[in-house]
């Protein structure tokens, strides 16, 4: 699925930025952008005609596609949750029984310093 929704000038623009770019080695990315914005702006209606009809299929399998993925709901989220959840509680007793020895070790430890006193 695409992250977002293609117009008409970034079609033509992926084409023409690439040739500038050859053609003028010297200008910075931001020139090149702004000569093919002047190119877009001084194009023809009839000429743009080819890149809005792109555009517009384009634009009908986004639909498509943004309805697909919302007709298939949310359950892959719950599910996430649910493991993140799982993990979490995991992670939570691992800490807890890490401690416990911990402070077991440090019993021991005081025990066997008493003993070695007396």
């Amino acid at each position: 699925m695409s992250d977002k929704q293609k117009g008409k000038f970034e079609d033509m623009a992926k084409v023409d930025y690439h040739s500038k770019i050859q053609e003028h080695p010297g200008l910075s990315i931001g020139d090149v952008a702004m000569k093919v914005g002047e190119m877009w702006n001084n194009t023809a209606a009839d000429d743009k005609q080819h890149y809005e009809r792109k555009a517009a299929k384009l634009k009908e399998k986004y639909k498509k596609d943004i309805a697909a993925y919302q007709a298939k709901g949310k359950p892959d989220m719950a599910k996430k949750r649910f493991v993140k959840a799982e993990k979490r509680k995991r992670m939570k007793r691992k800490k807890i029984r890490k401690m416990k020895r911990m402070r077991k070790k440090r019993k021991m430890k005081k025990m066997n310093m008493k003993r070695k006193l007396w």
